[in-house]
């Protein structure tokens, strides 16, 4: 297999990397966040759940940044590998 051959192939596994993912798993945390606190209002319960939406969002922003950094690191290989 030739350089630019693999400059391809890792090309198009940098677009295989699910990093959107994260985000629409954020948004549908947000989502009901906001669904918790129409339901219960500001009451200790609901701020409980809230806590545990939040740390998820957190883990999940986390998770998708270490998906973007995948994603560039073998977009950078693909560029070096291209140059040859």
């Amino acid at each position: 297999m030739s350089i630019q051959e693999q400059a391809q192939q890792l090309g198009a596994l940098a677009e295989q990397v699910p990093s959107g993912q994260a985000q629409g798993l954020i948004s549908d945390l947000q989502n009901l966040q906001q669904q918790v606190e129409s339901i219960m209002g500001a009451t200790g319960g609901a701020q409980e759940i809230q806590g545990v939406i939040n740390a998820a969002i957190q883990q999940i922003d986390a998770i998708g940044q270490a998906l973007e950094q995948v994603k560039a690191t073998i977009t950078q290989r693909a560029q070096y590998h291209q140059q040859g």
